[in-house]
């Protein structure tokens, strides 16, 4: 009986310290696609009367609109992608 205990106890010891560690390791993904993000929405944010000067042809907006309406969706969408892949990447290891 005190066998079977301490053998529940190690398995759960260990299941503790796998998701800790899979936890510590989306928090850091998470981080890292929140900075990509903000990234992207300060380089726009800085250039944008400089890309407002250019105009989309068929749309007829400035580019520095277009690229905050239009890649806010684009980015997104990638952020979205690499964020399912790299966590099933991150699962699938730890």
């Amino acid at each position: 009986m005190v066998k079977e205990w301490h053998e529940i106890e190690l398995v759960r010891t260990a299941l503790n310290a796998w998701q800790g560690l899979r936890l510590a390791r989306l928090k850091t993904l998470i981080f890292a696609l929140l900075v990509a993000w903000i990234a992207y929405f300060a380089a726009v944010n800085t250039f944008a009367r400089t890309l407002n000067r250019i105009d989309v042809p068929l749309l007829g907006l400035p580019l520095g609109v277009y690229l905050v309406i239009q890649g806010a969706t684009v980015v997104f969408i990638v952020v979205l992608y690499s964020f399912i892949k790299r966590h099933r990447t991150v699962v699938a290891n730890a």
